[in-house]
């Protein structure tokens, strides 16, 4: 029922297994999950189970204010690391002193992003300091996302690539007048990522356009399935030598704040561009590989001020949703060009 999107038969059946005795933490989670899809956030959250075993001798947050040392640890992918950091604001109000552990490769930009807090690279040891509370980034929205109301809103980017790189990406780009579009077509998640994976041939209805150029977003090697769209429609998807897509995090960054647009699966992909601000489209697929940040039916991100998001028909290739898309992601260029005073 789950991955059918049947959520509220789902959740009666989690519910009738849990009332007969079944003890698999999955049942609880995914009652939870589904709840959260939905938006019930009292319901989910009241269910929804974290593994908090990796600082279990330190006192777990409740939410209130901490006297002393808060830790945020990094128990999620880079991807989620980067959608809940949009609560660190305001977690930085409820100690005297936040330390916020992420994975190396987010460390700059979140140290520039947010200030308050203290920002460490994520070790194996663990942080060795004194704290007086801990939680994990992933259920922070636990205490600060109660419903719908509680999302702030946001109308730019939580997230701060380095303005002399964003400068010198404008510069670089400027030689050639037509709107710059980023794309990426691959979640690499060991679980679901296949559920999620498009191919660059998909974007044919898009990349055949060609008063717009077309930026690498994608993380991997993606030189044959360039050349591969090159040779068949005669569309060049430029890719940065200098921007390391898989750990220059930050170059990737201020790369995705300088397109007028953004086209993407559901990866980390998403969750970057959106965080920058930049208008972005994610494409989420039917059934498996479709998360619950994503929600079951709203067009728009709770999390970000600039993300759309698409969500595949059950039987719907993804070249024809990509094609569906077309419209929409030339109007958000149109609209960030007409913003920034460019024809």
């Amino acid at each position: 029922m789950q991955a059918l999107a049947r959520y509220e038969d789902a959740i009666g059946n989690y519910q009738r297994a849990i009332e007969f005795g079944e003890t698999d933490a999955a049942a609880t989670f995914n009652l939870a999950i589904c709840h959260l899809w939905l938006g019930k956030f009292a319901e989910g959250w009241s269910a929804y189970v974290c593994d908090l075993s990796r600082y279990q001798q330190e006192p777990v947050w409740n939410g209130g204010y901490v006297s002393g040392t808060l830790l945020i640890w990094a128990n999620e992918g880079i991807g989620d690391q980067i959608l809940y950091s949009s609560a660190i604001a305001e977690v930085s109000r409820r100690a005297d002193r936040v330390v916020v552990e992420v994975d190396p490769r987010l460390r700059d930009l979140f140290a520039r992003s947010f200030p308050m807090v203290e920002v460490i690279p994520a070790q194996a040891r663990g942080f060795t300091e004194k704290i007086d509370a801990h939680h994990a980034s992933s259920s922070l929205a636990r205490h600060l996302r109660p419903d719908w109301q509680s999302f702030p809103s946001l109308r730019e980017g939580f997230l701060k690539p380095s303005p002399e790189l964003v400068f010198r990406l404008r510069d670089r780009f400027s030689n050639d007048r037509r709107p710059l579009i980023g794309l990426s077509w691959v979640s690499k998640n060991q679980a679901i990522g296949r559920f999620k994976s498009a191919r660059l041939t998909d974007f044919e209805a898009l990349l055949r356009l060609p008063e717009y150029r077309f930026v690498d977003l994608q993380y991997g090697d993606t030189l044959a399935e360039r050349e591969e769209v090159e040779h068949a429609f005669g569309a060049r998807v430029e890719r940065l030598d200098d921007i390391d897509n898989t750990n220059d995090l930050d170059g990737l960054a201020a790369l995705m704040s300088v397109c007028d647009a953004v086209l993407t699966v559901s990866s980390t992909t998403a969750h970057l561009a959106g965080a920058v601000g930049a208008r972005t489209f994610v494409m989420v697929p039917f059934g498996r590989g479709h998360l619950w940040y994503w929600f079951a039916d709203r067009p728009a991100s709770p999390w970000n001020p600039n993300l759309q998001v698409r969500r595949r028909d059950k039987d719907q290739s993804w070249a024809d949703m990509i094609a569906g898309l077309v419209p929409d992601v030339v109007a958000a260029a149109a609209l960030t060009r007409a913003e920034h005073g460019s024809s």
